[in-house]
């Protein structure tokens, strides 16, 4: 029999049986498929109008013949290929997986490969695989090759994928702009997520876990987000990212990013490290369990050369050291809980012009440190048993007014409070109960 008839045969003996059995009405229409051709007793979460491998037997022939808004769908299987989606006309290009955990594309490590670039081209979905596999050589710039490349993209939405075991697992440059949702970004050898040049993110329930355990004796090694040089308004939010060998997010020479309601722990060095952020937001975070990995530069936040920012409702707790801003100037840091960790939980260093209020600073080895700092204005905290101190002032300036130190009779005085020079915040009037609830 005709190959083509067999499988006509078999659809529509299967659609009576389903009308009989009262599954479809008559009027009902499968609306992910005209041609009964293609019909694959899959419910596709998009139309398609190329199947792989019924239609072509790898992606990338399929993406060769797609046009402009074009769905490809892809059924499980290993695809031992590198792909590129390039140029205008695969605008709009949908490129789908039967399953995230069956559906794979595996460049199998080839030298100087990316497993899917997508280049010079806008409003493409990638949904539904695992990708891996690309090339372990470091390329020019020092990094090594990608998951999924993007470059000169807007649009790009990347969503319900494994991305494991290439070099970095998404990388976007050139004014690119990402949406990556749900995915699962995996032990990865340099950054799970690593973005540069102007490009904007929109990072959101992913778990991001365990990368940047590269073998290179000369690198640091990854992050689990790292976003470079980007002036545009990138947002960072509920995600877990956790277990990375360097940063889980390291944000450097960034403008008006929004980083909230993230789980951050047990990344070696800082939980949130921002170097040179203007007009960023930290909120709502939980930064548990970092920088026990390195001797120095470690913190569950940490900003350095960085100004102007919001800090607020943050539990911060168990860090090797809480919070730190490090040359950083007019920064807001406010109703954050700063709990448990093994050293300090508060450092303002070489810093000016920060306000510090409506803290809750306890459990710590010292509350709040101060060295070198100017005009800080440290006031309505809860600021109690700290073990060492509650506050150490090194050379420093400003104020530490209406907070509550423990006590509702001595003060901020005796184990809660330490002067190691005459140049000193001053500290009174304290209050003499609670000031915030926990």
């Amino acid at each position: 029999m005709n190959k083509n008839l067999f499988w006509k045969s078999m659809v529509l003996t299967m659609a009576i049986l389903f009308i009989s059995a009262g599954y479809i009405s008559s009027a009902s229409k499968n609306n992910h498929f005209d041609n009964l051709g293609k019909n694959s007793y899959i419910e596709w979460p998009y139309e398609p109008d190329i199947i792989v491998p019924d239609d072509y037997p790898s992606i990338q022939d399929a993406i060769n013949v797609a046009t402009e808004g074009s769905c490809i769908c892809v059924r499980n299987g290993v695809y031992n290929e590198p792909i590129t989606i390039e140029w205008y006309d695969k605008n709009g290009l949908i490129l789908c997986g039967e399953d995230r955990n069956k559906t794979i594309i595996d460049a199998e490590n080839y030298a100087n490969v990316n497993t899917i670039n997508v280049k010079n081209v806008d409003d493409i979905i990638i949904t539904e695989f695992t990708i891996t596999g690309s090339g372990l050589e470091y390329k020019s710039n020092g990094y090594l090759y990608d998951g999924v490349s993007c470059n000169s993209a807007k649009n790009i939405h990347i969503y319900n994928n494994t991305i494991c075991d290439n070099g970095n697992g998404i990388y976007g440059t050139g004014s690119t702009s990402l949406l990556l949702e749900h995915n699962t970004i995996i032990d990865n050898l340099d950054n799970g997520i690593h973005g540069k040049g102007d490009s904007v993110f929109y990072i959101r329930y992913n778990t991001i876990l365990n990368n940047g355990y590269g073998e290179d004796p000369e690198k640091q090694n990854g992050d689990g987000i790292e976003i470079q040089s980007s002036a545009g308004s990138s947002t960072i939010s509920y995600n877990l990212i956790s277990g990375n060998k360097m940063d889980g997010i390291w944000s450097e020479t960034v403008d008006n990013h929004v980083i909230v309601g993230n789980t951050v722990t047990d990344n070696s060095q800082c939980g949130i490290h921002i170097y040179e952020g203007r007009n960023c937001k930290i909120n709502d975070n939980i930064v548990t369990n970092n920088g026990y990995g390195y001797i120095l530069y470690t913190s569950g936040i940490w900003l350095h050369q960085s100004s102007n920012n919001i800090i607020d409702n943050n539990t911060i707790d168990d860090n090797k050291n809480g919070f730190c801003l490090v040359q950083s100037h007019e920064n807001v840091v406010t109703n954050n809980k700063i709990s448990d960790n093994y050293w300090s939980g508060l450092e303002l260093k070489q810093t000016s012009n920060n306000e510090i209020r409506n803290n809750i600073i306890h459990d710590n080895k010292i509350g709040i440190y101060l060295q070198s700092t100017s005009q800080s204005k440290i006031n309505q905290n809860d600021i109690y048993l700290n073990s060492l101190f509650g506050l150490v002032s090194i050379i420093s300036t400003g104020s530490a007014v209406n907070n509550w130190w423990g006590s509702s009779v001595i003060g901020p005085y005796g184990k809660t409070f330490r002067i190691f020079f005459p140049i000193i915040p001053i500290v009174a009037p304290w209050s003499l109960s609670r000031v915030n609830s926990e």
